[in-house]
Order: C-alpha cells, then structure tokens, then sequence
C-alpha cells in the first residue's frame, strides 16, 4: 500500500512538472497577463454609468457653420469669465483649479487664440462662398481644418482645466468633422458610387509611398524635441507620426478607402499645420521645418492641396440638404444669447497677435513649471522614445488603458458619448446616426450586413485575418473594426 502511495504521488510530481515546463493552458475564466508597461490595475472597468446617447438635430452645411461661430463665441465668452480669467498656474497637488490664465495679451497663447480668429474669419467667408456657390468654400475648408486643429492642440499644451472652454473646443471640433465629413468633396465622391478611376488609384499610391518617406523627419525631428520645456511638445510630434503610420495603413482599392485616405491627410495636414505654430510659440528654433521652401513636408502638402482642391464638384445642392447629425450646441452645452454672440464676435475680430507681448512674471512661470512637472511626468516618460500611439487618442503621451479623459476634452469617459473626439459617437462607426447594435448596414455602403462580404469597407473580405486592416490582429473584439477611429467607437 505504501508502495503504491509513493508511486502515485511521484506520478502526480512528474505531471507538474511537465505542466509547468509546456506552459499550462489558460481556461476561460482566467484572465491575460496585462500588457507590458502597463499599470497592474490599467485595465478599464466596466462603467457603472449609463452613457447619454448623442443629441441629434438636422441641418446642412450653413447650419453647421453657425454652429462653429457659436462655438468660437462660447469659448470667448468662458475665457474671459472670471473663473477661467483668475485660474493661475498652481501645482497639481494644491487644492484648487490647476491651468493657466487665459489672457488673449500672452505671447505663448498666441496660437489658441489667433486660431479661433482664424476659424472665426473663415466662417464668414465660407458662408458668402456657400451662398455663392464659389470654389472658395472648400478652400476655405481645406484653411479652417488646421486652425481647429491649431486652437485644439495649444489648448493641450497650456493644459487648460476649465471644462467650459474646453466644451466649446470640442463643439468646435464636432462641428468641423460633421462639416467636412457631409459637405466636402468626400462626401459628393461617396455618393457618386462607383469604381475608382486610374487616377484616384494612382494618388492613393502615390500619397503612401511619399507619407513612408516623411516618417523618418519626423523621427528626427522628435529627438530635438526639449521635453523639460513641455512634455506635450513631444507628444504633437507623435500624434503626427500616428496619422502618417495611419495613412500607410490604408488598404483596398474602393471609394470607402479613397475617402479614408482623404480623410486622414486631410487630419496629417491638418495637425502639421498646428504643430507648426505650436513649435513656433514654444521652441522657435525647430519652426524651420515648417519655412524650408521644397522641404519635404513643403513639397507634400502642396501637393495635397493642389489635389484636394482639384477634385471635381458641381453638386451644390448637397450642401443643402439636411442631414440628422451631432447636435454640438447641445451636447456640449454652448448655448448663447444673440447679444453674446455679436460680442463675442467683434472681441475674437478685435485681436491682434503682433499686441500679444506679454510674458508671464517670475512666480508665475515658477508656479507653471512646478505644475508642468508634477502633471506631466507620465507624459515626459512616455515620450522620451519615438512611438506609434496606436492608443493614444489625445496625444498627450498617456495610453488610453490609464487616461480617464481619453480625448482631453475635460469631459470623463464613462459620461463621455465620444471618447476620442473624432466627431462620431462612440456606439455608431460609420456616423450614420444609427447605433451599431441596430445598424444592419455597418460600414453605409447600402448592402444589408447579411449580404455584405466585406462589413467594414476596406476591400478585404471579412473572413480574412483582419477585416479592417487596422487593428493588427486585434480585429472583431479589439474595439476598432471600423479601420478609422482608434478610439473605441465600436464598443
């Protein structure tokens, strides 16, 4: 009897160790190692709170251009309100309000706010190019895209924290994506359907193989980056390189990839453009990347806007139809009085940059660096190599899995209804206003989900390995297998 006790017990020995030598497979219930450099406890939690859908209302493309004045006025309005005016740069573990003084006379805020001029200017004369009918309208587009941008990557880089005017930046922001996403040219080639011509196929190559040549500028223009001066510098420089890793992503040969292509060059410039007047206010030694004539960056986005602008376009009527869209006054909150908005308009009208001298005083910038440090120090870490944030979507230099404001828009992301701020609410992919538990047309290409071998859009048939030839093996169940937000919007 003893005898055969020891031999089971060495049996029972000698199957552990076989198990812990092979790696014993994980069951169901047990739960994946979490990734490397990531917190033990990053993982999100499910939330508790019940997310508010998205407010609708129909309008055109006149509409949403008051909405965008509406919303430059709003953000005006709070920036000169006596909290935002008072908030002084204080270090993030003194009780209190952490941000600065939003102050239109600061020589370093030249960029927000000659931005919101720049949108504000913009507006009025795409609203007389729209009456019209001018080509105007979409040069004035194409102009106005980076001064959002502008306005909303140096609200990140001042790390404003009053959430009033950071809810008139993402009304902004909303605004703009509806207004370029359903009246732009992209929006009159998707509805003409069809096969791609020889030459939207020969810019789709030509503008990927030329985006693969930048990435290497931009690599070495992110190690000249001084992160001791803001951290969130650095951070502008990645969100570049993501758009440009984006662009090289695109796959398939349809009009749904053309437009994403267009899109997101549209976003590269876009953002370019704003780092260009950010670096220019906080390391004006780098800004001659953006002034070198056929540099090239100068050579590829003059290429981009001579070949937006020389798209085709008669159909004027859809700038008038009405649409059912994101309703940014409301969802944000921007309401405005008639007599605000005629105030607030003359005062974005009435600044002048070249007035704009003023620095701030010793203690000031004492207290301001001492934030910066204590506030950014996971954005400082993050930064100091060259990467991809593939789940970055604010850009700050925090991953999404331990950002609980992953758009920086001040607003949390369990109350959120579109995390990473891309102007489509986080529960409808393809922003059709029908959320994707009960769309049965996914990817809006007019095929029924049941009959469509390709959901996504992207040309690659969905029982392949990636559907959507953007989440790099995560797809059906990594959260993004619409190829275009990287934010969670099919979740």
């Amino acid at each position: 009897m003893l005898k055969a006790l020891r031999l089971a017990i060495c049996l029972l020995l000698i199957c552990f160790g076989v198990e812990r030598a092979l790696g014993a497979t994980p069951t169901p219930t047990e739960k994946k190692a979490a990734p490397k450099g990531t917190k033990p406890d990053a993982a999100k939690k499910p939330s508790t709170v019940k997310k508010t859908p998205p407010k609708k209302t129909k309008t055109n493309a006149a509409g949403l251009l008051s909405d965008m004045e509406k919303a430059v006025a709003y953000i005006v309005k709070q920036a000169q309100a006596p909290a935002a005016a008072a908030a002084k740069p204080t270090n993030a573990k003194t009780p209190g309000k952490t941000g600065p003084k939003l102050d239109p006379k600061q020589k370093s805020q030249k960029p927000f706010w000659s931005g919101l001029k720049t949108v504000n200017t913009n507006v009025e004369g795409m609203k007389k190019a729209l009456a019209a009918k001018s080509p105007d309208y979409f040069k004035l587009l194409d102009a106005t895209g980076r001064a959002v941008a502008q306005v909303n990557g140096s609200a990140q880089l001042m790390r404003v924290k009053d959430k009033q005017v950071l809810n008139g930046v993402k009304a902004l922001a909303t605004s703009y994506n509806e207004l370029r996403k359903n009246f732009g040219k992209e929006a009159a080639r998707k509805k003409k359907g069809g096969e791609l011509t020889a030459k939207e196929k020969e810019w789709m190559a030509k503008t990927q193989a030329e985006v693969k040549k930048l990435q290497p500028e931009l690599q070495g223009l992110h190690g000249k980056v001084e992160t001791k001066k803001n951290p969130r510098l650095r951070s502008q420089v990645n969100h570049v390189s993501h758009l440009a890793s984006k662009i090289a992503r695109v796959k398939g040969a349809t009009v749904n990839a053309y437009n994403e292509l267009l899109f997101l060059v549209d976003d590269f410039s876009n953002a370019w453009y704003a780092l260009g007047q950010l670096m220019q206010a906080y390391q004006p030694d780098l800004y001659s990347y953006w002034t070198i004539p056929n540099s090239p960056f100068d050579v590829y986005f003059n290429d981009y806007e001579r070949d937006y602008l020389g798209l085709d376009f008669t159909d004027w009527d859809l700038l008038a139809l009405e649409l059912e869209l994101l309703d940014a006054e409301a969802a944000y909150d921007i309401a405005l009085a008639e007599a605000e908005l005629a105030a607030m308009d003359a005062a974005i009208d009435a600044y002048n940059a070249e007035a704009a001298l003023a620095e701030l005083t010793a203690a000031e910038l004492a207290a301001a660096e001492a934030d910066l440090a204590a506030a950014d120090a996971d954005v400082a870490a993050a930064n100091n190599d060259f990467f991809d944030p593939a789940d970055d979507d604010d850009g700050d230099g925090i991953e999404d899995a331990d950002d609980t404001d992953d758009d920086g828009d001040g607003v949390a992301d369990d109350q959120d209804a579109d995390d990473d701020n891309d102007g489509v609410a986080d529960d409808d992919a393809d922003g059709d206003g029908t959320a994707d538990a009960t769309d049965d047309d996914d990817d809006n290409d007019g095929t029924p989900d049941a009959q469509d071998g390709d959901d996504d859009g992207d040309g690659v048939e969905d029982d392949e390995a990636d559907d959507d030839g953007d989440d790099d093996g995560g797809d059906d169940g990594g959260g993004d297998d619409d190829g275009g937000d990287d934010g969670g919007d099919d979740e």
